[in-house]
C-alpha cells in the first residue's frame, strides 16, 4: 500500500487525529520541531531541510493512502493537497503544505529527545513552501468541527468537479497559488483571471461582470443592488491596479482581500451547484432569480 504524510502548517486540531475519508486522515503534531529534529531529518537524506526552519508552528500532517481510490480525479499526493485547498476555502488562509514523507511527521517532531533516526526517508519539499504570509484577519487556525464535516461531505464532489471542469480546477488551484505571486498586484491579476473565467467574461466589461456575479450570489432586492455597486467599484479598482496605475498599498491590499473572498464565494457556489457555471445559468439568473 502506498502512503504519504504531508506536513501542513497554519492548522491545529482539537483532537489528536481526525478521519476524513477511509483513505485520508489528519494527525495533530503536538511537539514543536526543533532545529535538531530537522537536522536529524536532513542527515537521513532529506534535502533542503533548512527551508522548513521557522515554518513548523501550528502543524498537522495529512495522511493519504491508495486504498479504494476513485477512478478519476487527483493523484495520491495531490489528494492531500486538495484537503489543504478546502481548508483554505473555509478561511484557514495560513494553511500551507510544506513537505511530504513516506513516514509520519509526528515521529520526527521531538526525535532529538528519543535519539537519531535509523532509516532513510523518501520525501521532499513542496512548491507551496514559497507562499507569502499574508492572510485576512478573519483567518482561522484551530479547525472547527463543522468545517471538518463540510470537507468530509464535499471532498469527493470537489475531486470529481475538478476532474470534469478545467475552470473549476483552475479556480481551486488559484485559491492556493495566488499567495505565491511576487507582489500584491500580480496576486490580484491571478485572482481575477479565475473570477472572469468562471463568469465567462473574455474582455473587461465592468457592468456585465458585476451584474452576473451579483445576480448569482445574492437574492433579488437591496442586497443584490448593494453587491452590484460594490463589485463595480472593485472591478474598476482591479483594472487600475492591473494596468499599473498609482494606488496606495493599503487600497491594493484591500482589493486583494475582497477579490480573494469573491473567488471563494464563486467556488462555494459551484460546489453547491455541483457543476461549472454556464452562460445559461448566468442568463437565467437575470430573468428568473
Amino acid at each position: 500500500m502506498e502512503i504519504w504524510h504531508v506536513l501542513v502548517n497554519g492548522l491545529r486540531l482539537k483532537s489528536a487525529s481526525e478521519d476524513l475519508l477511509e483513505n485520508i486522515w489528519i494527525n495533530n503534531i503536538f511537539d514543536k520541531f526543533s532545529i535538531f529534529d530537522l537536522a536529524s531529518l536532513g542527515a537521513t537524506g532529506f534535502r533542503n531541510w533548512t527551508m522548513l526552519e521557522g515554518r513548523t508552528v501550528d502543524c498537522i500532517e495529512i495522511v493519504v493512502t491508495d486504498e479504494n481510490l476513485p477512478d478519476c480525479g487527483y493523484d495520491l499526493l495531490n489528494r492531500a493537497w486538495l484537503v489543504s485547498a478546502l481548508f483554505i476555502l473555509k478561511n484557514y488562509s495560513r494553511c500551507t503544505p510544506l513537505a511530504y514523507l513516506d513516514h509520519s511527521w509526528v515521529k520526527i517532531s521531538g526525535i532529538n529527545k528519543t535519539g537519531p533516526l535509523e532509516n532513510n526517508f523518501i520525501g521532499g519539499l513542496l512548491d507551496e513552501h514559497k507562499v507569502n504570509n499574508w492572510a485576512p484577519q478573519s483567518s482561522k487556525t484551530l479547525v472547527e468541527d463543522e468545517d471538518l464535516a463540510w470537507i468530509r461531505d464535499n471532498y469527493e464532489k470537489v475531486n470529481r468537479l475538478a476532474n470534469e471542469s478545467d475552470i473549476f480546477r483552475e479556480a481551486i488551484t488559484t485559491i492556493c497559488d495566488w499567495r505565491a505571486q511576487p507582489n500584491y498586484r500580480a496576486a490580484i491579476a491571478l485572482l481575477w483571471s479565475s473570477i472572469e473565467s468562471i463568469v465567462k467574461v473574455d474582455r473587461e466589461i465592468t457592468f456585465q461582470s458585476s451584474l452576473y456575479i451579483s445576480t448569482i450570489l445574492n437574492p433579488k432586492g437591496d442586497s443584490r443592488y448593494e453587491a452590484f455597486k460594490k463589485l463595480k467599484k472593485l472591478y474598476g479598482l482591479r483594472s487600475r491596479i492591473v494596468h499599473g496605475s498609482p494606488i496606495k498599498e493599503k487600497d491594493v491590499i484591500k482589493a486583494m482581500a475582497e477579490s480573494y473572498d469573491l473567488l471563494r464565494e464563486l467556488i462555494f457556489y459551484m460546489i453547491e451547484l455541483n457543476e461549472e457555471i454556464t452562460k445559461d445559468h448566468l442568463e437565467k439568473a437575470l430573468f428568473y432569480n
